[in-house]
């Protein structure tokens, strides 16, 4: 082999190597790469380098092949199903090619046999019989693995995220390398995976499965206190080997808390459909008039009605103004992360609808409804009597027929024309409304982003200096300050700058809080 790097390849057999800087043969660089050579990352010809993401893939499927093989020959299918159910949150799912990393991973490289050894130290003393060069690497790669939980800190690119380890925050930041968790992560993302160290990045082993903002706080609390338990009770136990061995109930214990903070939710809406009908005392026309003198009863103009029901002598909507105006709104659960959202400037509380015979006051929450109805009855006295009231709870209505809808695509199994994974991020607006966007807005683009953009801008303005409960009632500027609250300053800065990228996902904005990061001194999150 000559080292002289004039030399250029002269047939297909031979190629420039940037480890020796000099031309090798193909059959010596397939023999030697990420063994013998210490090979670039920007080396097309290394599987395991930044410019060969295909050839990763190639390898990855030739060992899969071969480590299933290896593993049945060992221990047999039946021993491996029962790994797989260990491990997985389906008890009736068979081998398959998505259950493969993770099975194979504890198959081979966490299982031990009777005599101690795991099957891949059997596999290493029979010489790694079966496998390649490129094979090998990738089997002390993967023997390396473990699970953490996975802060995105900043994507670079399709296939590259920089993540931070959250249970050792101190570490540095390391490259994520690959497209699927890319492709799904924004900034400041949090994952539960399974990764391997590669030469030059890290790679998702078997498995990573978001932890929604919304809901990290408590999982994460708990999966704390479960691993603090595990300790006492098994001194010495690492971090990583604890998430391993409870991974799948990891991820359950995530997805319990995010249905029920869900549910939660929804059933503090107050979604509640309010009616109450009053039979009328006399005449018409004194409700009428003592209606049209409130500033808050509108009166709107006649009404078609469907089918055989009478068009009302009068119809109001009853707006937030006048007496009405002591009316307080519920607390959206969400308000933290949506910093745009506004009180709107006259907020409709319900409606009132005359007939010749009856009066029906309507609403759609039960906080109005119980806020309205004594104020109407005062208003009108003996002009009317109180008859019947009608309350549908529309949030319980809507678990009820979600929860028999996903039971239903359960036992269905995922639909051809919706991968699955395809789901919004729970705490996204987007994944409750089903409502088609309006692709042809009537505000042009730059204009509508100007407008999102000065509200944003007004909102965190008045942020910086507001008193705020996360930070124990001190300002964003002071918490900034302060050695002991910056770092709760850090996490509710991230909560906000995630929500703004979920928003700008779809949106198509392009929003961003460096203006506020500069103002605070927190270049970190830049």
């Amino acid at each position: 082999m000559t080292t002289d790097p004039k030399i250029r390849p002269e047939s297909k057999n031979r190629r420039e190597c940037p480890a020796l800087n000099a031309i090798i043969g193909t059959a010596e660089c397939g023999q030697q790469r990420g063994s013998k050579l210490s090979c670039p990352a920007h080396c097309p010809h290394f599987p395991f380098g930044t410019a060969s993401y295909d050839l990763w893939l190639k390898v990855d499927g030739a060992w899969t092949r071969k480590a299933l093989d290896f593993a049945v020959r060992k221990v047999g299918p039946d021993r491996l199903r029962r790994i797989l159910r260990q491990n997985s949150l389906d008890p009736t799912q068979d081998l398959d090619v998505d259950s493969l990393p993770i099975t194979l991973e504890m198959a081979l490289f966490r299982e031990p046999r009777a005599d101690g050894r795991t099957l891949a130290d059997v596999w290493e003393a029979e010489g790694w019989s079966g496998l390649n060069n490129d094979e090998r690497v990738m089997t002390q790669c993967r023997r390396k693995s473990f699970a953490a939980v996975l802060e995105v800190q900043r994507i670079v690119d399709d296939v590259q995220t920089i993540c931070q380890d959250m249970h050792a925050p101190e570490s540095a930041p390391f490259t994520v390398f690959d497209r699927t968790l890319a492709g799904g992560a924004l900034r400041f993302s949090r994952f539960l995976g399974w990764i391997a160290p590669y030469p030059h990045y890290y790679r998702v082993a078997g498995l990573a499965v978001m932890i929604p903002h919304l809901t990290f706080d408590v999982w994460w609390g708990i999966i704390q206190d479960l691993f603090q338990k595990a300790a006492a009770q098994k001194p010495g136990l690492a971090w990583s080997d604890f998430l391993m061995g409870r991974f799948a109930s990891l991820i359950a214990l995530n997805q319990q808390i995010v249905i029920e903070h869900r549910r939660q939710m929804i059933e503090s809406m107050d979604m509640n459909q309010c009616a109450a009908e009053y039979r009328l005392a006399g005449d018409a026309q004194p409700i009428i008039a003592v209606l049209d003198a409130k500033p808050e009863c509108s009166r709107q103009s006649e009404e078609e009605q469907p089918g055989s029901e009478p068009a009302p002598l009068a119809h109001w909507t009853w707006f937030q103004q006048g007496e009405s105006e002591a009316f307080v709104q519920a607390p959206v659960p969400s308000a933290a992360h949506s910093p745009l959202t506004a009180p709107e400037p006259k907020r409709i509380l319900g409606s009132l609808r005359l007939y010749s015979d009856r009066l029906v006051l309507s609403t759609f929450t039960k906080r109005r409804y119980e806020f309205l109805r004594p104020l109407l009855e005062k208003w009108l006295g003996s002009h009317v009597v109180f008859e019947k009231e009608t309350v549908v709870d529309l949030a319980r209505k809507y678990l009820e027929e979600q929860e028999a809808r996903e039971a239903l695509e359960e036992a269905q199994g995922p639909s051809e024309e919706e991968p699955v994974g395809a789901d919004a991020e729970p705490g996204d607006d987007s994944a409750l409304d089903g409502s088609p966007q309006d692709a042809a807005s009537a505000v042009p683009e730059e204009e509508r982003h100007h407008v999102l953009e000065q509200a944003l801008r007004n909102h965190y303005t008045r942020l910086l200096d507001d008193a705020i409960p996360a930070l124990e009632n001190q300002t964003p500027r002071a918490a900034a300050k302060n050695p002991d609250l910056r770092p709760r300053l850090v996490r509710l800065l991230k909560d906000h700058i995630h929500q703004i990228q979920i928003n700008n996902q779809r949106d198509g904005t392009r929003l961003n809080l460096d203006w506020v990061l500069d103002e605070l001194g927190v270049p970190e999150l830049k």
